[in-house]
């Protein structure tokens, strides 16, 4: 069968569309652009060097609910033990340490830069944990937002602040479930003063576990418990003897009375 002119020509005509076609998907200089994404995420590494190189600076932890407003911060003592800032009981050291040390060592899964911090829940962070040095002008702060979308890690940022920045202490207890302070701390005041951000901000992400288990858990202290002094059998009976720190006098002088012999006349006789 023979073809017809007009069909020979579309059939040239299709063929050479298909091959230049090849050739500038072929060609480096006709690829077709890859758009540039809005955000450029590395692995993580390191939030807080400075603290990590001298762990032993750090004075003073802090964590913050800044929906209710409840805050509670430790500081070391001169003996490098950790206490409730203002004064209040002993508290466990090991939860404490665990804290500052990860705190200092934290590192981030992956960081890039965000131009919207409501999108990660960073606008209005629901937690923030500030770290104070022995100087006490450089304070290291690290906000908490929302979570990733499988739950496992938490957006965070960090941001350098001075003394002057940080807010007020007031140490959290645990309510019990149904009573008036677990409504209340539900419904928090709205006199709570929020920390807010804005504008782009580098965002990194952190593991759960970390910051609920090792942050905002110290939101509520762990006191130690209190030494008691076992009383044995015969602490008891000494105390049956001496009685009341009142009858000390008493007992005093019967324990004399009873350590000088009696004067007796053939005693005296004989003398």
């Amino acid at each position: 069968m023979r073809l017809s002119k007009g069909t020979i020509i579309l059939i040239v005509a299709m063929v050479a569309i298909i091959a230049t076609a090849l050739f500038m998907t072929s060609n480096p200089a006709f690829a077709p652009a890859i758009p540039t994404p809005t955000a450029t995420v590395a692995l993580g590494g390191r939030l807080f060097e400075t603290l990590n190189a001298d762990q032993a600076a750090i004075t003073r932890w802090q964590v913050r609910d800044n929906l209710t407003g409840e805050s509670t911060a430790y500081v070391k003592n001169a003996d490098g033990i950790w206490e409730i800032e203002g004064g209040g009981p002993a508290v466990e050291q090991q939860p404490i340490l665990d804290a500052v040390q990860s705190f200092a060592t934290l590192n981030a899964n992956d960081t890039f830069e965000g131009a919207d911090p409501s999108q990660f829940g960073l606008d209005q962070p629901a937690y923030s944990i500030f770290v104070s040095t022995a100087e006490g002008d450089a304070v290291y702060a690290l906000h908490v937002g929302g979570k990733t979308f499988n739950n496992a890690r938490y957006y965070v940022t960090t941001q350098s602040l001075t003394g002057d920045d940080l807010p007020g202490t007031t140490v959290a207890e645990a309510p019990i479930e149904g009573t008036a302070e677990a409504a209340a701390e539900a419904t928090p005041e709205s006199t709570v003063e929020p920390v807010v951000l804005s504008g782009t901000i580098t965002i990194s992400t952190i593991p759960q576990r970390t910051i609920d288990s090792t942050f905002r858990a110290l939101l509520i202290p762990v006191f130690a418990p209190e030494v008691t002094v076992e009383a044995t059998p015969e602490a008891t009976e000494i105390m049956e003897i001496i009685g009341t720190p009142e009858a000390m006098p008493e007992a005093e002088a019967a324990v004399e009375a009873e350590a000088t012999p009696e004067v007796t006349p053939e005693a005296t006789e004989a003398g």
